[in-house]
């Protein structure tokens, strides 16, 4: 991980080849992104994609599979019938080597590479409705949202790594993320609209991203 300067400010560069961040011994901390909700809010840029579902903020899935260990995941995707590479972001939570999944994603050209933005996921990973379980804004701009949930929608059981940035949670067969992190916020409640957008603006505002 290296410091540079965006909109003379710091970020965090990772260059996608083993460079990654970890908060150690944060299973315990980091627990209410996987057993209810929660606001996650990243200032922050990807690159040129460097591989599969590039995982931004991570304390679960190991061997880069969403089938394997439990725990929380935010990544870019390019599958689902993606026409652009790595343009959707996707919220991952699996309880018990994928015995239960809730797996919320946006739409198609959502989020493009080499543009900073500000990410905002608001989860509600218990709720029945399938479409509630996540809501994804750009910018402050709401992007549609697809679940793909597999069996009931069930918070999981305390993760087993450490909070991670740009990587994967696990040790096994890592892979790593490419571009800068501005800024991380969360929060262990849904934010009202007007909370949420207040937190936005200031993102948007302190790091020059419109």
């Amino acid at each position: 991980v290296s410091q540079s300067r965006y909109g003379g400010l710091d970020v965090l560069r990772f260059d996608g080849s083993a460079d990654f961040m970890s908060v150690p011994s944060s299973t315990a901390t980091f627990n209410f992104i996987h057993t209810g909700d929660h606001t996650i809010l990243m200032a922050f840029k990807a690159n040129v994609a460097n591989s599969a579902r590039r995982r931004l903020l991570d304390n679960c899935i190991n061997n880069n599979s969403p089938d394997g260990n439990r725990g929380f995941s935010v990544a870019y995707f390019n599958d689902f019938g993606t026409a652009t590479p790595y343009s959707k972001i996707g919220q991952l939570i699996v309880n018990t080597n994928g015995a239960v999944r809730v797996n919320s994603y946006t739409g198609d050209n959502s989020y493009p590479n080499d543009t900073y933005c500000v990410l905002t996921i608001v989860g509600d990973p218990g709720t029945a409705t399938d479409g509630n379980r996540a809501t994804f804004y750009n910018n402050g701009s709401a992007k549609s949202e697809t679940a793909n949930a597999e069996g009931a929608a069930l918070p999981t059981q305390n993760a087993s790594f450490d909070l991670t940035l740009f990587t994967t949670g696990g040790d096994t067969n890592r892979t790593f993320a490419d571009g800068d992190m501005c800024e991380l916020i969360m929060y262990d409640s849904a934010l009202s609209d007007a909370n949420r957008a207040a937190v936005e603006n200031y993102l948007l505002a302190k790091w020059g991203i419109s």
